[in-house]
């Protein structure tokens, strides 16, 4: 083969080469300048973001459908042989140390106590400037102040008569104690476990925060000053409102970001 045909066949393989170069007069657009884990990682996000939205919802309406029914179920007097039953067979198991227990337990869940966690919380998150997460409480607990509030007097339900102390003088349903401790102890589990990288830990934080709730629901109905319903619908209520404000959040946050990288970003770097 001639030499100037053989110089000809080399340039003619290296064109391909050449052309997947990048080159800094090129324009900052040029799909060759970007790597591809930077398509398939907002993809990713996005992905993620929308399942936990979609999520979000389901989990929203199933719980607006569960406190529909036991709030239509109060208002027909329906729970009466529920709530009777039951609570004589949680006082059935009464004893003078159960009892002390429970009344620790209904402290921690009482709204002076959880004013506190909260306020304290809010102050160790500025400290350490995480202002979203003490945003995100505070909003959550506010929220749960005044649903609390609005649903007491929208029914009127009076207290059942207690088994230990006096009467609260506030409405029966729903249980300010379920409500608070959901959305403190959930909201606050979900912000620690996201700075948490072992598996154990996450499931130590959520475990707790579900042991908490539950034995703060439990003890209301363990002392007399609740129905059962009330602290079940008082669940419910805290699910409706922390599920709302996660969807918010996420909506405002990752969401908003999701849609900022429907395409990649191609800019060169240091331009």
């Amino acid at each position: 083969m001639p030499r100037d045909s053989l110089v000809v066949l080399i340039d003619a393989l290296k064109i391909p080469a050449r052309r997947t170069e990048y080159s800094p007069t090129e324009s900052a657009v040029s799909p060759f300048h970007a790597e591809p884990a930077q398509y398939d990682m907002p993809n990713a996000k996005k992905l993620r973001v929308s399942f936990f939205l979609a999520g979000a919802l389901l989990f929203n309406a199933a719980a607006v459908f569960a406190f529909g029914r036991i709030a239509e179920e109060i208002l027909e007097g329906d729970t009466q042989h529920f709530d009777s039953y039951l609570r004589a067979a949680i006082h059935g198991l009464a004893t003078p140390g159960l009892t002390s227990l429970m009344q620790g337990f209904s402290f921690v869940g009482s709204v002076s106590m959880v004013v506190v966690l909260v306020l304290l919380s809010i102050c160790w998150f500025v400290y350490f400037r995480r202002i979203r997460a003490a945003g995100l409480l505070a909003i959550t607990m506010l929220g749960a102040a005044v649903l609390e509030i609005s649903l007491k007097l929208a029914f009127h339900r009076p207290r059942p008569v207690t088994f230990v102390g006096p009467t609260p003088s506030s409405y029966s349903f729903p249980s300010g104690h379920a409500v608070d401790a959901l959305c403190f102890y959930g909201v606050l589990a979900a912000i620690l476990s996201t700075r948490m990288r072992e598996r154990l830990a996450k499931v130590l934080i959520w475990a707790a925060a579900v042991f908490l709730t539950a034995m703060i629901g439990f003890s209301r109905i363990y002392l007399g000053v609740h129905y059962p319903s009330d602290v079940v619908g008082g669940y419910f209520a805290a699910a409706i409102w922390v599920s709302t404000v996660a969807f918010i959040d996420k909506m405002f946050t990752d969401g908003e970001w999701a849609k900022g990288c429907s395409r990649p970003n191609l800019s060169a770097e240091g331009g």
